[in-house]
């Protein structure tokens, strides 16, 4: 986790994300730039985490299901032969709506 979370922080997304108040300057071609690399950070992280969460499940059982849950990981597809980076790839376009905690802050 430290290390794809480094890597999401370092790839920087929120500055690739296109509205029309920040495109003033930017040409169609480098838009479309800015989203292909915006949907491969999306993309390798949410995998990743798909992943890590596969190899959790005996650790962390509930919360393991809740995050592949989120993920739309059917139940089939939950198990360590699919524990392989690109095994399950996310439909395009397909969102993910987080409506609970997944893990709670205690203090």
């Amino acid at each position: 986790f430290y290390s794809i979370n480094s890597w999401f922080t370092d790839s920087k997304p929120w500055t690739l994300y296109s509205s029309p108040k920040n495109d003033i300057n930017l040409s169609e071609i480098e838009i479309q730039i800015n989203q292909q690399k915006l949907d491969n950070i999306i993309y390798i992280t949410l995998e990743a985490i798909r992943v890590c969460f596969i190899l959790l499940q005996p650790i962390i059982p509930q919360s393991s299901i809740n995050v592949l849950d989120l993920l739309k990981v059917p139940i089939n597809e939950r198990n360590f032969d699919n524990a392989v980076f690109g095994r399950n790839p996310l439909e395009q376009n397909q969102i993910i709506k987080p409506n609970e905690t997944i893990f709670k802050k205690y203090l």
